[in-house]
């Protein structure tokens, strides 16, 4: 590949690059995360999707900062 090709195509990567923070711990996000709306937050990192957002999903209790959520307490 040419320069100005590999030019183009880091651009174009870097358009679609999105950078925020996880709602629930403040870590970095690359793109666009993971929904944890069914919480009350809104987009989080991969590791609170797996240790809190899909657990509470399933049905189990989650701790998070010292505040307990259920299922059913949210609906």
């Amino acid at each position: 590949m040419t320069n100005s090709k590999i030019d183009k195509a880091k651009k174009r990567k870097q358009k679609w690059t999105r950078i925020m923070k996880c709602s629930m711990c403040n870590a970095v996000i690359h793109d666009y995360g993971h929904n944890a709306s069914d919480l009350g937050f809104g987009r989080c990192c991969t590791m609170c999707n797996y240790n809190i957002v899909i657990p509470f999903r399933m049905g189990f209790e989650v701790w998070i900062n010292g505040v307990v959520y259920q299922r059913d307490e949210i609906k």
